[in-house]
């Protein structure tokens, strides 16, 4: 309807100056000035050169509808029972940056949504999990730093890969009937944010982030290679949407470069 319509266009908008974004910085990161003059626009003021480790959590965005809507169709409508809809949980994460004598941040992330779901009925119960893993590279733009603050704009790109389980059980006149299988799905991810940071000195920093994810992983494949079916149609999942998430950044200066 109206909000996946906002959200397509939210989404093509961000995979655009994603694109934009990578290729500008490709082109100016060899005109950088030297660390003497990028000292003053690094958050650094002493122009810190060191490897970090950011671990963070948040609030994440997953799309379930399509497995909500299978889940609908495939359990029976009995009075007396109670459904869990699938939804996201929360999202951890860690984070490996480099900061050099420029103002951009590089950094390697992992991340990992946690969504379950279930429910019961007069005859049976069952339960779902769909965690979903995504690895990316990031830049961060570093904006001129005011006190113990700093502010960063930053894209990222990578891949999101699901790994999840059903498990159900329903009591028939034949005994106990048990069901079961695993499923994946997966798909590229593109992302754009904003960054917040109070600097804790040469330690690190706690951390504050926000932004748009779009991502339409591929159909939902069972264990036997077939995929989940609604009215004909192949079930996705999609983790498109706004997110946010606060960290603490851990600074190793024993592998300073400079």
């Amino acid at each position: 309807g109206g909000l996946n319509s906002i959200n397509n266009r939210i989404g093509v908008v961000i995979v655009k100056l994603h694109h934009a974004f990578f290729l500008v910085m490709l082109a100016i990161v060899p005109l950088m000035p030297s660390s003497a003059e990028a000292i003053d626009r690094n958050y650094s003021k002493n122009g810190w050169e060191f490897v970090s480790l950011t671990a963070f959590l948040g609030m994440p965005t997953l799309d379930l509808q399509d497995f909500n809507s299978w889940i609908d169709s495939s359990v029976p409508d009995e009075a007396g029972g109670s459904v869990s809809y699938v939804d996201p949980d929360y999202e951890w994460g860690l984070r490996l940056g480099y900061d050099g004598h420029w103002p951009l941040r590089l950094g390697l992330g992992y991340s990992r949504i946690l969504a379950s779901g279930g429910g019961t009925f007069s005859s049976g119960e069952f339960s779902i999990e769909v965690p979903t893993s995504i690895i990316d590279f990031s830049v961060l733009y570093l904006l001129a730093p005011e006190g113990n603050l700093n502010f960063g704009l930053g894209m990222s790109r990578g891949w999101a890969k699901v790994f999840g389980r059903f498990d159900g059980s329903e009591e028939t006149p034949e005994g106990i009937y048990q069901l079961g299988f695993d499923f994946k799905s997966g798909g590229g991810v593109f992302s754009g944010f904003a960054e917040g940071e109070y600097q804790l000195g040469r330690a690190g920093a706690i951390c504050l982030e926000g932004g748009y994810r779009v991502n339409q992983l591929s159909e939902v494949e069972v264990q036997n290679g077939s995929t989940l079916k609604l009215d004909g149609s192949d079930v996705k999942i999609s983790c498109s949407g706004f997110f946010i998430r606060a960290g603490l950044r851990l600074n190793f200066h024993w592998l300073e470069f400079g």
